[in-house]
């Protein structure tokens, strides 16, 4: 565990004072509109819209950030310089230099709608040119950015505490956990009201919380109390639907006269998705702390991750499943159906939406 917060220490510290700073001059969505048929412009926050735009300054010196998930089209007045998605850079200067006017038009577009688009006028610099726009200093970093620092801390933390523990489930689990051959240790060490089951489900619950809420589009507008407060609502959320998903599999497994099985199965659920979750926020803090290009990466496409994650836990346990006959395949297929398969379709389909 001091191993742990150690490198996080040192991660965090260097990345406080090599990573290139990121100031938000303004916030553009603040004076974004849309146009409907009659000619009548709203700003986009009153209404649900596919096209908006802005006009920028010729004078305006810095980058223009846009984020957003879908693939968005970008016009300079009416002609189109770029179609992109996730995050994109421009240098103001570059894309707007040709222009005879004093100010462009720029109008963005994306066919899933722009509510949740991120479009800032930012500058990368050294602290002196910052201060050159009366901007807060270096140590007061954006909310984003103390949210997710506060959010690996405590996980961290968490993550030590599982580790000090509970370490022969520890050793289990890098040693055996991908195996499809059952062992002893999974019918002795798995009862749901263990108190090393609880310590896991919270640690994957407040993994899986994070994980989510990076890839929220419009995060960075709100506070930090805001941001806490949405991820621990949403840790709670994913906790509860683990411990639904036990007393299914429990109800199911006694109607198929599967004894024990619903133990091991949330034994191997728990594991598999630890190890999976754990991988990608460590990604996602090396990201964070070196290279900004593979935490953007990572929250544009975090539900196509988490669904992957969950797909090949599906595939690994039904083999496992199968491979070990609790029963003949007609028992089988249904109930993977009922307790797998079913929910995370239905997972995958509400995550996409």
């Amino acid at each position: 565990m001091r191993l742990i917060i150690i490198i996080v220490s040192i991660i965090l510290s260097n990345s406080s004072f090599s990573q290139v700073d990121t100031v938000v001059i303004a916030d553009l969505k603040e004076i974004m509109v849309s146009v409907n048929a009659k000619g009548t412009a709203n700003p986009i926050s009153d209404v649900k819209t596919k096209t908006a735009g802005f006009f920028l300054d010729k004078s305006v010196e810095g980058i223009l950030k846009i984020c957003n998930k879908s693939e968005t089209y970008i016009w300079l007045n009416d002609r189109l310089i770029n179609t992109f998605s996730s995050c994109k850079f421009f240098d103001i200067k570059d894309l707007i230099q040709n222009s005879a006017n004093k100010s462009v038009y720029i109008s963005l577009y994306s066919e899933k709608g722009i509510e949740n688009i991120r479009c800032e006028h930012v500058i990368f610099d050294s602290l002196p040119v910052i201060e050159k726009y009366h901007r807060k200093p270096r140590e007061n970093r954006e909310a984003i950015d103390e949210f997710l620092i506060i959010g690996i801390i405590l996980i961290s933390l968490c993550f030590g505490w599982v580790i000090n523990a509970n370490p022969s489930r520890i050793n289990y689990i890098f040693k055996k956990s991908f195996s499809i051959k059952l062992s002893s240790y999974e019918f002795v060490n798995t009862s749901f009201l263990n108190q090393s089951n609880f310590q896991f489900l919270l640690l994957i619950s407040l993994i899986s919380g994070l994980l989510f809420l990076s890839g929220t589009a419009n995060l960075n507008t709100e506070s930090i109390v805001v941001m806490i407060a949405r991820w621990l609502k949403i840790s709670l959320f994913t906790f509860l639907l683990l411990c639904i998903k036990w007393v299914i599999a429990s109800l199911i497994s006694y109607l198929f006269r599967f004894k024990n099985i619903n133990a091991f199965q949330l034994f191997d659920f728990q594991n598999f998705l630890l190890l999976g979750f754990s991988m990608v926020i460590f990604l996602y803090f090396i990201g964070f702390a070196i290279y900004q290009p593979l935490q953007i990466f990572i929250q544009n496409y975090i539900e196509i991750i988490m669904l992957l994650i969950l797909t090949a836990y599906l595939v690994w346990f039904g083999a496992k499943f199968i491979s070990n006959s609790f029963g003949n395949k007609l028992q089988i297929i249904s109930y993977l159906c009922a307790t797998e398969m079913i929910p995370t379709v239905l997972f995958c389909i509400e995550l996409l939406k």
